[in-house]
């Protein structure tokens, strides 16, 4: 997982997007480790999950950092040292997005993220979507596979109307918050391509939240 991981972040390269797409690959990374951790316990092999713990200590510091120049191995392996940086979030974004959104404890990472994205200028997007239950994780994936490196998406929350209340039990709607490199905003992605996915079960919409003013 952690040689995966380090290839992606080698891709990121050096530009001024390097930093946001670093600290994905990490959540990512994260959330793996994390999920193996969680196997080995229930497996009783508390030595395993010991050293996954070890990996978590370390990345967990990438979130608080920047640069990310070094490469991800070295970071790991505490040959490149790591400068303490604060991630904060506009006031402004929390118009449209409520705080308590990003201050879940669940949700450190994605904080980051936002935060990172909007110091480099990237847009907030809501995409709404109505998709077959059983669909719903590939199309997530296929999503999540489709913005890279140009967009990467925050975290996924379901909406419930009240015209939706006892109908279409097999269907499940959700928004995604997306992150965005302005000059993928008018790609065929944001317009008719997600309709066609299997699984979407009316018209995907997307809507601009927030634009950083420091761009």
């Amino acid at each position: 997982m952690v040689e995966q991981a380090a290839e992606r972040w080698r891709i990121a390269g050096s530009g001024p997007d390097c930093d946001l797409l670093r600290l994905a690959v990490t959540r990512d990374l994260m959330h793996s480790l994390h999920a193996e951790k969680s196997r080995f316990l229930s497996k009783g092999q508390r030595e395993e999950a010991s050293k996954m713990k070890a990996y978590e200590k370390k990345i967990e510091e990438i979130r608080s950092s920047a640069p990310l120049s070094a490469q991800l191995q070295d970071i790991l392996s505490g040959t490149s040292a790591l400068k303490k940086r604060t991630r904060l979030l506009p006031e402004a974004l929390f118009g449209v997005l409520s705080r308590e959104k990003f201050e879940r404890y669940d949700r450190q990472w994605e904080a980051a993220l936002a935060s990172e994205a909007n110091q480099i200028g990237w847009d907030f997007f809501g995409l709404e979507a109505k998709l077959e239950i059983q669909k719903i994780d590939e199309w997530n994936k296929r999503l999540t596979e489709r913005l890279w490196p140009n967009g990467i998406v925050l975290f996924v929350e379901s909406i419930s109307l009240e015209s939706e209340k006892d109908s279409m039990p097999a269907t499940w709607h959700g928004r995604w918050i997306v992150v965005i490199k302005p000059q993928f905003q008018n790609s065929q992605l944001l317009s008719t391509d997600l309709n066609n996915w299997p699984g979407t079960q009316m018209p995907v919409t997307w809507k601009l939240l927030f634009s950083p003013k420091n761009r």
